[in-house]
């Protein structure tokens, strides 16, 4: 397999409330975008990176991974106003060589490299489309249109959807072919992405707590534990 990593970093931060775009939020003094590459670099299993820079913040997110991740070798592209358009921007700088994709989301910096590994076995065993869940501990509702509670779903009928999730680079292909109109799967969870058309083989892969998407100043204050954990941890 010749394998491209796809960091989507495109993401304004609005919630962090930090005044920069959410990529270059700073994590025990590295920005976000850092710590993410890390993760698709240290796997050992990504040929090319292609990271989706804030528009306009294209020279800092160079910048970031120059410090960050030597020798990253990394092209870099301005993303769009949504994640969708962001993966289309990623799809289109893709050489042509690659048969194998892992897409990842610089706002879960903390997900460790063993994932991409995971994701990418279970590729290259058959699937078409790999993700990494973990369960769901809390009791889940559901609610009517008027926004009243409808009924207890059952914890064990759901997951928490994680990125990195690998594809194979066809299947993604014919999901962005089709991506204007109906017909494909909105796989990637709460990021609003598509990686395959319906009919594809998916493989869920076991996913980790650490792979927990940094979005409000909560999450930033609990991914500096997380790191303090590690530390402590050696």
């Amino acid at each position: 397999m010749h394998v491209a990593g796809v960091l989507l970093a495109a993401g304004s931060g609005r919630r962090l409330g930090l005044g920069v775009p959410k990529a270059l939020c700073l994590l025990d003094g590295v920005p976000l975008l850092g710590w993410a590459a890390r993760s698709l670099v240290d796997s050992g299993a990504i040929d090319r990176l292609v990271v989706v820079a804030p528009p306009g913040a294209e020279r800092e997110a160079r910048e970031v991974l120059d410090a960050c991740v030597p020798r990253h070798g990394a092209v870099v592209v301005t993303g769009a106003d949504s994640r969708h358009g962001s993966l289309h921007a990623a799809i289109d700088a893709l050489d042509r060589r690659v048969s194998t994709v892992v897409v990842h989301d610089a706002c879960r910096p903390l997900a460790p490299a063993d994932v991409v590994v995971r994701a990418l076995q279970a590729v290259h065993d058959g699937a078409d489309l790999a993700v990494p869940v973990i369960e769901v501990t809390e009791t889940v509702k559901e609610l009517d249109p008027t926004g009243r509670i409808a009924r207890t779903v059952p914890r064990e009928t759901v997951v928490r959807v994680q990125t990195p999730q690998a594809v194979r680079r066809h299947v993604l292909d014919a999901a962005h072919g089709g991506c204007r109109g109906a017909g494909f799967a909105a796989v990637a969870g709460d990021e609003q992405g598509a990686l395959a058309p319906p009919d594809a083989r998916m493989s869920l892969v076991d996913g980790e707590d650490d792979g927990f998407p940094v979005v409000r100043p909560n999450d930033l204050a609990f991914a500096e534990a997380v790191l303090a954990r590690r530390r402590a941890a050696g």
